[in-house]
């Protein structure tokens, strides 16, 4: 999916690159619901919306402080918001570090959006991985042709 959906280079946002194809094949394999509705997800769990879009751009780009490339612990932070401006849980200081979020230990969650939440860092963080490989081979056969 590298070409529908991606993590920017700072691994602090992500990218969606084609909508149509991110609703045709992404979407359905892991949520249950439209785009519209993903969006509305997004913005609940507070993933904020890149306001910088070029001109003829299809892209969308989402970033959150505790969704992080490499460090899927941080989404344990992560809280939905209940009602109007109100927070299930606002225990999350703002301020704190998230080197020292990394060490705490990590909270069990069972609920459906964090398991979709997990499965879509999963993927991502594999894609990633797949990328890597992908540079080591093109590095070694340039290596090779030498």
């Amino acid at each position: 999916f590298a070409n529908i959906i991606s993590w920017k280079p700072d691994g602090k946002s992500f990218v969606i690159k084609s909508r149509h194809e991110f609703k045709e094949k992404v979407l359905p394999l892991y949520f249950k619901s439209n785009f519209d509705s993903f969006l509305r997800k997004l913005k609940r769990w507070g993933f904020e919306k890149d306001k910088v879009n070029r001109r003829g751009d299809p892209s969308i780009e989402f970033s959150h402080r505790y969704f992080r490339r490499d460090e899927s612990g941080l989404c344990l932070r992560m809280r939905c918001k209940s009602g109007p401006g109100r927070m299930v849980d606002d225990s999350c200081n703002i301020q704190e570090d998230p080197q020292e979020v990394m060490r705490s230990p990590p909270v069990p969650v069972y609920d459906d959006a964090m398991r979709q939440k997990v499965a879509l860092v999963d993927h991502l963080m594999s894609q990633q991985a797949n990328q890597k490989r992908l540079l080591e081979e093109i590095n070694q056969a340039a290596i090779a042709e030498k």
